[in-house]
């Protein structure tokens, strides 16, 4: 499926701190969004909101608030999902912080 690839591709421009991973991830998204699975969709918010997370922290928070609604629209979080990803804290409305910068990942 073309969306996981894409989603692939960004995960490793991603750990090489490649500039055109948010592009690859984008796309996923739109494909996983067309193909109606909130699930991926929201994996791929959350591998946005940390690819983005210490140079865009607002746009990083949106993408984590937004992979949560995925989720839930799922069924994941009642589920135990993993979700949002580490240093990423959506709970609390509206205080949602970032880790640090250099925080794990």
């Amino acid at each position: 499926m073309r969306a996981r690839a894409h989603r692939a591709l960004g995960r490793l421009r991603a750990a090489a701190d490649r500039p055109d991973a948010i592009a690859s991830l984008e796309a996923a998204l739109a494909a996983f969004r067309r193909l109606g699975m909130p699930y991926e969709a929201g994996k791929t918010r959350l591998l946005i909101a940390t690819s983005l997370a210490d140079r865009e922290r607002e746009t990083a928070i949106a993408e984590a608030r937004a992979a949560t609604k995925h989720h839930a629209a799922a069924g994941a979080l009642a589920s135990g999902a993993r979700s949002p990803p580490p240093g990423v804290d959506v709970r609390c409305e509206p205080a949602i912080r970032l880790a640090p910068a250099g925080g794990d990942r």
